[in-house]
Parts: C-alpha cells; structure tokens; sequence
C-alpha cells in the first residue's frame, strides 16, 4: 500500500515515539503516514529502529525486518495491516512499507 493510500486510509497524525510504544492500533495507524514519509528513519540501524519504536510485534519474512502491527483483525476474514522497516543487507533501514498480513478470503459454498 502507498503512502498516499494510507493517509486516505487512516489519515494523518505526527509521529511521537512515545504514544505509538504505549498507543492502541488506532493511534499508531495514524501515525503510519508520517512515519512511511519521514526519511531520517532511512539508514537507522535495528537497534535504532527498535528504540524509536518498542518492541515489534509483527512479522514480515525474517525477524531481521522490524513490524509493527497497526491494524489487527479481530478473525481470519479481517484485515491485518503492518508497518514494515525493510533493511539492506548492512542490516540498516532501506524503506518502509505498509504490508497486509493476512485474511482468508470466504469461498462461497455451492
């Protein structure tokens, strides 16, 4: 998802590194636009990265690629949304992207 489709998504708050460790999905997803446009975060080391933002608690291929929910679905049909800080191969910040992180799809019966 582009960073245009998640501010008309969620809309748009300023990052605050200590509400979105402490806030509910609904003030982080906020904070998502700011952050996906904030290029001081490119280059930022995991440990960085892991200050800034608490403890991860998403997942997005490899533990090496700091997630952090901020939508969660309440079942298997919902939506699950994470921002996800990709790194380069010197394990430092190469973007930041809005990864969905689940759903089923319902197969009508026949």
């Amino acid at each position: 998802m582009s960073a245009k489709e998640v501010k008309e998504k969620w809309g748009e708050a300023l990052f605050d590194s200590k509400k979105f460790k402490e806030g509910s999905y609904d003030i982080k997803s906020k904070m998502a636009y700011s952050i996906m446009m904030d290029k001081t975060l490119i280059g930022k080391s995991i440990e960085d990265i892991r200050e800034i933002f608490g403890p991860q608690e998403g997942f997005y291929f490899i533990d090496t690629y700091p997630a952090y929910i901020i939508q969660r679905g309440k079942n298997r049909s919902e939506e699950t949304w994470q921002l996800v800080f990709r790194m380069s191969n010197k394990y430092t910040v190469r973007d930041i992207i809005m990864h969905k992180n689940c759903c089923e799809k319902k197969t009508p019966k026949l």
